[in-house]
């Protein structure tokens, strides 16, 4: 996760694929908590691929 975030997705954001980041289940739960949402069914996926449903409390 570290070498993705720190060195293949800031050379893929300079030559313009945007700006993206990729973070693990307790970092997308967080945001979700952070924000007021209540996560219903999270579960990786194959690759970085996260599958997440959440609903406003």
């Amino acid at each position: 996760m570290w070498i993705v975030n720190h060195i293949e997705l800031p050379i893929v954001n300079l030559i313009g694929h945007g700006d993206v980041a990729a973070h693990t289940i307790d970092e997308a739960k967080g945001y979700c908590k952070k924000a007021g949402l209540t996560v219903e069914k999270i579960e990786q996926q194959k690759g970085f691929r996260l599958h997440l449903v959440a609903r406003k409390r």
